[in-house]
Formats: structure tokens, C-alpha cells, sequence
């Protein structure tokens, strides 16, 4: 039996989903850097609590391994695919020279499949390619290790996990100072506390629904905290996913950033407007993840070099990196479609799952 989608779920995936490439686009000037530290302050963990929200535990070993089977075929096949054709793609209008050593490189990052793998001083690395596509190894590595522990159950299993996964992102990283491992695996350690957060608001759904029935007070108190979220975040300075950096205390990014999660879905739980172009965007996320590169980059070189001289004030930049991020989510959506009718496990698609949604 395939599940309804949840609606107000698909609008968060969706915000999330826009935040990261209006960060993408902003990051192709060299202004409006508040707008664009504030956007990274939430929108990966934003993802990572969504993914946790719709995780379910597994009962046996066997689900486990069908799970693992299931997101690879969803998140791994997409990824191989789309970082070859970027490579490809890099390699023909990008970078010429020393071809036969960069391509062998960028296929080490493709396998490796580390944001950082290959970063020295101010080389970009063997993913440079397509550095969003980290994101996807980094939500399998999250996925395998929660498939396996889930079997592991107990009263409050998944609140001991919670604290557990605080306790080793934090000494992973104040102590180890854990980066670049196979698969984002590090990374994974850093935000598998918003998989666990997600986990437990999904839990604690009885009690939220409850809450949500209060609009006016929801909405008041989410906002509270994507406000306070947001102040103690860029007092603690932005985060920087791809190198591992959490500004200047992780403990204080998680809190920040949970904050702003929070209060994000609670506005988004409380008025459950109907919004369909939030609602299609929310269930075609993996489709823009893996394509809005491309298109960023294009108008990067087609428009954004030869405008650069004249988009200098804050309030242009971030008009043009609108523009750019509702092209690229739109050419990504268009691409995506295409590919979801013949070829739909290249955007992370099941032909069964979409029928069904068409019925």
C-alpha cells in the first residue's frame, strides 16, 4: 500500500528545497552575504529533519536491507548518473586542460563522493563538477546507519539516539575533527542529530496536532523561534557544509538551526494552505537537487560575468539571484518530467508511486 504524500510536508521540502538554490545563486556575486549566511544557517538541516520525519523503523534485518536496496536505487542511481554527465560536461566547457588527469581525478571524487576530496589551498577539489550532488551521498549515509540502528528498540530508543548522536557529532567534531570520509560520512555524523529531531517530531505528532489547532498561537510561537533561531545562528557564524565548519560552536548551530526547523514546519503545520506549485516543487526536490546546477552555471557564464561590473548593490544581487533560482527551478522541474516519463529512476522516480499519485 503506497501512502498519501502530506501536503504541508511537500511545502517544507519545497522551501527547503528553493532556500538552497537562492543560496546557490547569491553565491555566484560577491554581495548580499547576510541574506546568504542566513539561508545556510537552516536549509540543509531543514532537509535532513524532513527525511527523518518520513523515516520509518524497520523491524528485521530483511527490511533493513530492502530499505538500503531502496535508497539506493532512489538517491544512489541519480547521483552516478548526473555526477558523470557533469563531469563530461565540465571537462567540454570548463576546464580543458590536463584531461586524461582530471577526468581520472573527478571520477576518484564521483566514487569517492566527498565534497572535499581533493581540496587543497585553493583548489575547488574532485567534485567540483557538481559540489550539490554531496548532499545525496551524505542523506544515504544517514539513511544506512538509522536502517540498522532502528532495529534496536527500547523505551525512548529514539530520544537516547537523539542525545547520542549530539554527544558524537560534538566530539567528532571538537576533538577528532572528523572531514572528508567516504560516502560524507563525517558529515553525516554532524547532522544526524536533525534526522533524529525529525524522527521525534513525528512521534510527538498527537501533541503537535493538538498545538496546531491553535493557529494564531502556533504560527506567534513559530515565528519566535525562526526569529531567535536566526539571531543566535549568525551570532554564531554560518555554517559551511562541504568543509565541515559549523561556525563558532557546533552545539550552538544545532540549537540555532533546530530552532529555525521547527519553526518552520510549525507555520507551515499550522496554516496548511494549499499551494500547488509549492506542492509539486515539494515532491520533484531530488529532480531540482540534481539539475539546477547546470543551469546556474550556465547563466553564470552566459549572463553573470558579462552583468557582474553592473549587479553590485545588495538589493540587485538578490533580484537577480531570484530571477536565476526560479529558471533553474523551473528548467530543472521541465528536465525532470521529461526524464520521470522515460527514464524515472535517473530522478530518483518509482513509475508504480507516480500512478498512483496521478489517480
Amino acid at each position: 500500500m503506497i501512502e498519501k504524500r502530506i501536503e504541508w510536508i511537500d511545502h517544507v521540502r519545497a522551501i527547503a528545497m528553493i532556500s538552497i538554490v537562492l543560496g546557490h545563486a547569491i553565491g555566484q556575486f560577491s554581495g548580499a552575504r547576510e541574506v546568504y549566511s542566513w539561508l545556510y544557517l537552516f536549509h540543509v538541516p531543514l532537509c535532513v529533519v524532513i527525511s527523518g520525519y518520513l523515516f520509518k523503523e524497520k523491524d528485521s534485518f530483511k527490511q533493513s536491507l530492502s530499505y538500503v536496496k531502496k535508497i539506493l536505487l532512489r538517491e544512489y542511481v541519480p547521483y552516478l548518473f548526473w555526477g558523470l554527465i557533469s563531469i563530461i560536461l565540465y571537462l567540454i566547457v570548463v576546464d580543458h586542460s590536463n584531461l586524461m588527469t582530471n577526468a581520472l581525478n573527478f571520477i576518484k571524487g564521483l566514487f569517492f563522493g566527498n565534497g572535499s576530496f581533493g581540496r587543497v589551498g585553493e583548489e575547488k577539489g574532485y567534485m567540483v563538477w557538481n559540489t550539490p550532488l554531496w548532499y545525496l551521498t551524505c542523506i544515504l549515509s544517514i539513511e544506512f546507519v538509522s536502517a540498522f540502528l532502528s532495529l534496536i528498540k527500547f523505551k525512548y530508543s529514539q530520544f537516547v539516539f537523539f542525545v547520542l548522536s549530539v554527544v558524537i557529532g560534538f566530539s567528532c567534531y571538537q576533538f577528532l575533527h572528523l572531514h572528508t570520509w567516504f560516502m560524507e560520512f563525517e558529515t553525516a555524523i554532524y547532522l544526524l542529530p536533525f534526522f533524529y529531531l525529525g524522527i521525534m517530531l513525528r512521534k510527538g505528532k498527537a501533541f503537535l496536532d493538538t498545538l496546531y489547532c491553535k493557529k494564531l498561537a502556533a504560527v506567534a510561537l513559530s515565528v519566535v523561534l525562526i526569529a531567535a533561531g536566526s539571531v543566535i545562528g549568525l551570532l554564531n557564524g554560518s555554517p559551511t557544509y562541504l568543509s565541515d565548519v559549523y561556525g563558532h560552536n557546533y552545539i550552538i548551530f544545532l540549537v540555532s538551526a533546530a530552532m529555525m526547523c521547527v519553526g518552520i514546519m510549525g507555520v507551515e503545520r499550522a496554516l496548511l494552505y494549499n499551494s500547488r506549485a509549492l506542492s509539486y516543487i515539494g515532491k520533484n526536490t531530488l529532480s531540482i537537487l540534481v539539475l539546477h546546477k547546470f543551469t546556474i552555471m550556465f547563466i553564470s557564464i552566459v549572463l553573470v560575468k558579462i552583468l557582474k561590473q553592473s549587479i553590485t548593490s545588495d538589493p540587485l544581487i538578490i533580484i537577480a539571484a531570484v530571477i536565476i533560482t526560479v529558471v533553474s527551478v523551473a528548467v530543472s522541474l521541465a528536465v525532470g518530467k521529461v526524464f520521470s516519463l522515460f527514464a524515472p529512476v535517473l530522478v530518483g522516480k518509482n513509475k508504480a508511486k507516480q500512478k498512483s499519485e496521478e489517480i
